[in-house]
């Protein structure tokens, strides 16, 4: 659709409907800086919420919006705002804009509209930054580990003498820096004493290095970096606007002549059994793992994959004790680390507090009592081990009535499959089993997110074999299934055993019949001739279930 619009003795050739279209990658939601506050705007593909639909473009950078203005003399108006837009990452746009609202009695070209008239050379630039961006990794030539500055604001109040405290560092996530602004002597409008963590959202260059930052759940920094001149300088609020001279910035820092960037460096080795492998801890929250590029053991929310800690080895102090220099989230300091071997596929890990230095991080004060002792389990491509029982059993329950079982199948005995009276099916992979100065010990791990696992003692009381939450092991993670009361699973009366043991023939008997459960979850139940089937089996059980529903098939024949 084509209309003409004329405005003050020009006219402008409107192109309406389909023909324009913001890039697909630009709709969403956007945060920019209004005059007091950070507000929010919607970019979709032919409108922005705030400003009007879009009416005309030329290419990607230049659009014509239009929507209704105000009353005027009785006459309603239009509002034109024509807005000029730089890409600068996938996270920040910036862009000038110009509104023109009239009843338009007279013409005007586009052209006029937005060069002239609306947006000129000295018009505000203003900044969009993507809503729930993902963050982005921080520059490293800007942030490397550790640094000092003095900083100064734009009345001239701190002096440097008075700042030599203030400290700049990298935090253990590679999107996060800390920055420590120490007391400045007079008042001023720069920051207050105090720590900030900034999250890295964008870089781009123009005319120097610009950095785009998160401060807070919803504030926001510009930052911006001369590389010829060494000067860096910080918003007081979202805009980027001022920062190219520092002079007239709110915040300009100034590297320490003499400070190195700083950056730990190993000097002794964490043994080869704990770094060849990915570890997850019991609750399922993280992950450990070997940073081969840094020397450093690092620790990653398993969710979000965000780093949380970094340990690089500073000393040996034991056989299995280790001084390690730390990255804690955006907090530096020394720990001692305890790796304790089990199995090959579950190891023990012991983290005192952080110190200030090497010498105490062993301390006894830094490691008793307050010290964070936690189970892993070998991630990543860890084979499950044999079940200590097999065939099929009672399972003990709160409820009475409640006919519920467990079952090891023959056939995969890494695999045991809770099944209660509520029609609720779990099957647990046996992580890992050992023995411990004549306690036999389990771990069981759910096969479902968050994937969390128990440590259980296991022990054999007359016909029942009982597992027991052991808190020695177990750390307080959670219990993995609902079928679990009082921290125990018991199992009884053993109806079903293996076809190669004396005295089981390896079929079903009439209760198991009817409940037709095959113990890797292939099968959920046999009703009126119907073969039920789980659609929620873990991944790497789908490829056993054709040779179970086989073998059960025979075996259900052979019993009719």
């Amino acid at each position: 659709m084509k209309a003409i619009i004329y405005i003050l003795g020009y006219s402008i050739l409107i192109i309406a409907g389909d023909d324009c279209r913001f890039p697909a990658h630009w709709h969403g939601l956007w945060r920019y800086q209004d005059y007091t506050s950070v507000k929010t705007l919607e970019i979709t593909s032919d409108s922005i919420n705030t400003t009007g639909k879009c009416v005309r473009s030329e290419g990607i950078s230049k659009y014509l919006l239009s929507k209704p203005g105000f009353i005027r003399l009785g006459q309603p108006t239009t509002c034109y705002t024509c807005m000029i837009f730089t890409p600068r990452h996938v996270n920040v746009i910036q862009y000038k804009e110009g509104q023109i609202c009239d009843n338009f009695e007279n013409p005007v070209d586009m052209d006029t509209l937005c060069n002239q008239r609306g947006v000129g050379a000295n018009e505000r630039l203003k900044t969009l930054v993507r809503a729930n961006a993902t963050p982005f990794s921080c520059p490293i030539n800007l942030f490397a580990y550790s640094i000092s500055f003095t900083y100064a604001t734009y009345d001239g109040f701190c002096e440097e003498d008075a700042l030599r405290d203030s400290k700049m560092y990298q935090c253990a996530s590679e999107s996060k820096v800390k920055m420590v602004f120490s007391n400045c002597p007079k008042p001023t409008n720069g920051p207050e004493d105090g720590n900030y963590e900034f999250v890295c959202l964008a870089t781009w260059i123009s005319g120097g290095d610009w950095l785009y930052a998160k401060l807070g759940t919803d504030d926001y920094r510009c930052m911006y970096y001369d590389p010829t001149s060494k000067a860096f300088s910080i918003s007081m609020n979202a805009d980027c606007v001022g920062l190219s001279i520092p002079q007239s910035s709110p915040i300009s820092i100034s590297w320490l002549e003499g400070t190195q960037l700083y950056k730990p460096a190993p000097t002794c080795r964490y043994p080869s059994w704990f770094t060849s492998k990915e570890w997850l801890d019991l609750k399922g929250t993280y992950i450990y793992r070997f940073d081969q590029s840094a020397f450093q053991i690092v620790v990653d929310t398993r969710s979000t994959s965000e780093t949380n800690h970094r340990f690089t080895c500073h000393q040996k102090d034991s056989s299995n004790r280790y001084i390690a220099e730390v990255i804690d989230d955006c907090d530096h300091g020394y720990q001692c680390i305890t790796l304790q071997p089990i199995t090959d596929s579950v190891a023990r890990i012991s983290i005192g507090l952080l110190s200030s230095t090497p010498a105490t991080a062993c301390s006894d004060k830094n490691t008793r009592p307050s010290v964070s002792d936690t189970m892993l389990v070998r991630d990543n491509g860890a084979s499950p081990e044999a079940c200590p029982v097999t065939g099929r059993y009672s399972l003990r329950t709160t409820e009475p009535r409640c006919a519920a079982v467990a079952e090891v199948p023959c056939n995969f005995r890494s695999m045991i499959t809770l099944s209660t009276c509520r029609n609720t099916n779990q099957t647990f992979s046996c992580s890992a089993s050992w023995s411990d100065g004549g306690v036999e010990r389990l771990i069981l791990s759910d096969n479902r997110p968050p994937y969390g696992s128990n440590c259980y003692r296991y022990e054999n009381n007359g016909n029942e074999k009982i597992f027991t939450i052991d808190e020695s092991c177990n750390y307080h993670s959670p219990p993995i299934s609902p079928a679990i009361q009082d921290a125990q699973i018991k199992l009884f009366n053993r109806n079903r055993g293996c076809a190669s043991e004396a005295g089981y023939a390896g079929v079903y008997n009439e209760e198991s019949t009817n409940m037709a459960q095959t113990s890797t979850g292939c099968l959920l139940g046999v009703s009126h001739g119907l073969i039920l089937l789980s659609s929620f089996l873990p991944v790497f059980l789908q490829k056993s279930c054709h040779s179970q529903l086989q073998y059960t098939l025979e075996k259900l024949a052979n019993y009719l």
